[in-house]
């Protein structure tokens, strides 16, 4: 049978992985790389969530990547709640995050556009 599971996963249990043939023809594996390629075709509205480009047409672009939200309040009643929700979404959006933890789990970078845009969303949290 075929499933879809993290690549981290997969290895971890000696697990088969697929590449993909993407909309520019390309032959492209499941990796941090091409997941973050595919991120930076999308577009994010103005609640922070994506809509993904699943015809891109960058080569590396891994077509089945997801991300995960963070939902946060915009009006805590304490002002340290806010602060400390506020640091750890800066957090897991930070390099010391995606380079420390996150890359050996095979996640992606978050960077360029969709980082400022994120981080735009981040400083909601009040």
């Amino acid at each position: 049978s075929i499933t879809y599971a993290e690549v981290n996963y997969a290895e971890a249990n000696k697990l088969k992985i697929s590449n993909v043939i993407n909309p520019s023809g390309a032959s492209v594996v499941p990796n941090s790389t091409g997941v973050g390629a595919f991120l930076a075709s999308a577009t994010q509205d103005s609640n922070g969530f994506l809509t993904y480009d699943y015809a891109t047409k960058e080569p590396g672009a891994y077509p089945l990547g997801i991300v995960s939200y963070l939902l946060a309040d915009t009006a805590y009643a304490s002002k340290a709640q806010a602060d400390a929700v506020k640091a750890y979404a800066t957090y897991i959006l930070s390099s010391k995050c995606s380079n420390d933890v996150g890359a050996a789990l095979g996640f992606s970078v978050i960077d360029g556009e969709l980082l400022k845009k994120s981080l735009a969303q981040v400083a909601k949290i009040g």
